[in-house]
């Protein structure tokens, strides 16, 4: 009700004036914060993990949980390690494979420590200027695209090396999670089928094209996010070396491999996968 006291209409614009002054401010300190509520949203804060007994953490969640199962059936941090290592060879094709290879840094609960070479070598055939072209410059992409970039691989004899020295359970039933993934399938993530499809050279190749390029599920068309990979024949293979990992070295899988890359122009030989050797070496220790 309006009111002819001056004292009371002084006091009641007083009173909207702090109003007006408080909203104000509510509003600076909104605009403010702002930014920085828009920043913590898109860079959330990454808390540690904790676990009671133990803990398995890998590039793919898949990976990692068949870490987990083979220490929940028994095994020990080396078998969970190359339970890991296979299931990587399926879930993240983009580095972890068993064409490749690696290093392993093991320290036993009495503080004794191992270190374990098996990364690549070079075919004996190799030679110093392989990727030079005719003018003695480098050609782009041959040391890295094609089948004379290969080298001799290490990662199935290292892993094999260290779960048999060091592991307890068979490396069948270590194999097993990534046997399961690769036949089974998983869902691709959005990164990884974009990672499948933005790869300038997959399709260059026939075989790679036809595993990653090209989706049963689709009519062979393209992977997308959400879709099920399956790799029939890498579980195929992942099954041989479960039942004997000597054979990519020294047996048939070794002669089929070799042929397979002398057929692309590739130099491993019989020769060179039968000659490769785990190297044991001192580990580094600092203050």
């Amino acid at each position: 009700m309006p009111t002819s006291d001056p004292t009371i209409r002084m006091i009641s614009a007083y009173k909207r004036k702090i109003l007006k002054a408080f909203a104000a401010l509510l509003w600076i300190a909104l605009c403010a914060a702002l930014p920085s509520a828009l920043w913590a949203a898109a860079h959330p804060i990454a808390h540690p993990v904790h676990a009671r007994n133990a803990m398995v953490v890998s590039v793919s969640r898949y990976a990692s949980e068949a870490g987990v199962e083979i220490m929940k059936r028994g095994g020990n941090a080396i078998d969970a390690a190359v339970a890991t290592g296979f299931a990587l060879a399926v879930v993240h094709p983009q580095a972890g494979n068993i064409g490749g290879g690696g290093y392993m840094l093991i320290r036993m609960a009495d503080g004794t420590t191992h270190f374990l070479d098996y990364r690549e070598k070079a075919p004996a055939a190799a030679t110093h200027d392989m990727f030079l072209d005719a003018h003695g410059n480098v050609s782009e992409h041959t040391s890295l695209i094609g089948y004379k970039a290969i080298a001799v691989p290490g990662s199935v004899k290292g892993m094999a090396y260290a779960q048999k020295k060091w592991g307890k359970l068979p490396l069948a039933t270590v194999m097993a999670p990534a046997i399961r993934l690769a036949r089974q399938g998983f869902e691709l993530s959005y990164s990884e089928a974009h990672d499948f499809n933005s790869d300038d050279f997959l399709g260059e190749f026939p075989a790679s094209k036809e595993i990653f390029l090209r989706n049963p599920q689709r009519h062979g068309e393209r992977y997308e996010y959400g879709d099920i990979f399956r790799q029939p024949e890498l579980a195929r293979t992942l099954e041989r070396i479960a039942k004997d990992p000597d054979d990519f070295y020294h047996g048939a899988m070794a002669h089929e491999l070799a042929a397979a890359v002398q057929k692309g122009g590739g130099l491993m030989t019989v020769e060179d996968l039968a000659s490769y050797e785990v190297k044991e070496r001192a580990a580094l220790h600092g203050t």
